[in-house]
């Protein structure tokens, strides 16, 4: 299975997603024009990499600003993983937010409730 690497612009994050290692990163900003657009390939991956079982997973998110749409396509990303957590596989969420951001703090909170996923809130 190959590696995502797409690198971060105006509207769209860097994503970073290594099989070999199990570590996926999502960092920077997204407010692209149309979530689906940029965020199905990478559902797919997600969908395609639990096929491999892997034993340990990663996946930070460090997003220091996103839109409504990318709020349900990161939901949908959580959930594409979700069957290594129902699996009993390690599977982490990082989730950075900066220390005085609560709203940040929040969202990745409201994640974890949502999803039922281990989540790690990490303050910077």
């Amino acid at each position: 299975m190959d590696a995502i690497s797409i690198q971060e612009t105006e509207a769209t994050p860097t994503v970073e997603f290594s099989p070999e290692n199990g570590i996926l990163t999502i960092k920077g900003r997204s407010h692209p024009e149309n979530s689906k657009v940029f965020y199905n390939p990478i559902i797919s991956w997600c969908e395609e990499y639990v096929g491999t079982d892997p034993d340990n997973t990663i996946l930070n998110v460090e997003l220091e600003h996103f839109n409504t749409m990318t709020s349900k396509s990161l939901l949908d990303v959580f959930r594409s993983l979700k069957p290594l957590h129902d699996e009993g596989k390690d599977l982490l969420v990082k989730w950075f937010y900066e220390a005085d951001d609560e709203e940040l703090l929040d969202a990745g909170q409201t994640y974890q409730e949502i999803t039922g996923l281990n989540f790690e809130m990490v303050p910077y």
